[in-house]
């Protein structure tokens, strides 16, 4: 009797394994996921910002709409490739993690209108403050990921505890603390410094959220 105990306890203690490595590999996923497409806007950004200094923006519409659509089919491919490396966790995490309640949450609507709703009404409701079109979109961003927290991180976080993440909740938290920065700038009277300066702080705000979410990954050991 106490050698199946034993074995029990052996397939217990394996299954919570298990758990914990599906629990790793997501929690990379995530933070891989997040940095790279900053990573690939601010470099889009940047590669724009240097395009104006020298002169070089598309005179040609279609090549305008073609360079502006260029980092989101990057995003594209890069998830379709990410999704493929992480294939293997996503096919088990249904077999080995099981929802609290039922889980209908659409991911993919949540994120398009968190990334696109905001964006839109910054750039089109009129705004009575300096140099908001060098500096909107950082709170543009700001809305986006407080809205991705609400919806989807602390909703996955009470469905499937196990997949807990916490790098939108950061990168809002930081974002918001950092958030007078750009505004502040505008007493200089330089866009481009207002631009930039912004971009490196979100590049800050992305990279040590995602570093957060590997060391909370490191502790699920």
């Amino acid at each position: 009797m106490e050698e199946v105990r034993e074995v029990l306890e052996d397939y217990r203690r394996l299954g919570r394994l298990a758990v914990k490595i599906l629990a790793y590999r997501f929690r990379i996923f995530t933070a891989v996921m997040v940095l790279s497409i900053n990573s690939i806007f601010s470099v889009f950004y940047l590669f724009l910002g240097l395009l104006e200094i020298v002169g070089s923006m598309p005179k040609i519409p279609l090549l305008g709409y073609i360079l502006w659509i260029t980092p989101f089919i990057l995003v594209f491919l890069l998830t379709y490739v990410l999704l493929g490396i992480f294939k293997k966790t996503f096919i088990e995490i249904p077999k080995r993690i099981k929802p609290r309640e039922k889980f209908d949450i659409n991911v993919g609507l949540i994120f398009v209108i968190a990334y696109t709703v905001p964006f839109i009404l910054v750039n089109t409701i009129p705004v009575p403050l300096p140099y908001w079109e060098s500096y909107g979109w950082y709170y543009a961003l700001l809305a986006a990921s407080t809205i991705v927290t609400v919806f989807y991180e602390k909703r996955l976080s009470k469905v499937l505890p196990e997949l807990s993440i916490k790098i939108f909740y950061t990168i809002t938290v930081l974002l918001l603390v950092f958030s007078p920065i750009p505004f502040a700038l505008t007493v200089f009277g330089n866009s481009e410094l207002i631009e930039i300066s912004s971009s490196i702080i979100v590049t800050l705000c992305y990279l040590i959220a995602s570093l957060m979410e590997v060391y909370r990954a490191e502790r699920l050991a």
